[in-house]
This record gives C-alpha cells, structure tokens and sequence, in this order.
C-alpha cells in the first residue's frame, strides 16, 4: 500500500486523514472433494480511506474504510479454466502501536 496523509486538515481536527492504493499479485490453490485447481490471484486496485487519532505517546486509534477486487484465473487436471472475481468493501476500527 502507498498511503498519503492530509498534513492540512490537521489544524482542523487532531487526527490525521489518510487515503491509500495498493496493488497485489499472488498463488491461488483450490481444493474439494475430487477437484484440485490451482492458478494466479492479482489484487487491483486496493483503496482505503481512514482517520488516526492519538490515543496517547504510544498508541493511534485508527478507523479505516477500504475497497478490493480479486482476479484469480486457476486451471483444473482436465486443462479447463476457471475465472473468478470477487470485490469486497472493509471497514477495521483498532489501535495501532508504535515502537
């Protein structure tokens, strides 16, 4: 993930407002009863959208909204292929700790 952080709104409100996009590529392997398959996955795009606020010097509170789509073209024993596409919508609340 590439994120970019709004530093100007930070007079505004104490958190920091953060958007961010990633990209991913990756191995997939499918198994069920009497079929194994197994292809290539690629994530694009990623994009999220949140807010920090400090919680205190060691810890961020975090909030978070994001957004995904997953290709993975697998191939099965008899040589046929399968493509799927799944697209989904996040939201995390949590802290984050720094060291």
């Amino acid at each position: 993930d590439v994120l970019y952080y709004f530093r100007n709104l930070q007079e505004y409100i104490p958190g920091k407002v953060f958007i961010g996009l990633g990209i991913g590529y990756g191995i997939s392997g499918t198994s069920t009863v009497g079929v194994k398959q197994s292809g290539q996955v690629g994530l694009l795009p990623a994009v999220k959208a949140g807010i920090t606020y400090p919680f205190d010097d060691q810890f961020d509170f975090i909030f978070d909204l994001g957004f995904e789509s997953l290709q993975t073209s697998e191939e099965q024993a008899d040589a046929t292929s399968q493509t799927t596409t799944q697209t989904n919508f996040k939201t995390a609340i949590g802290l984050r700790r720094f060291f």
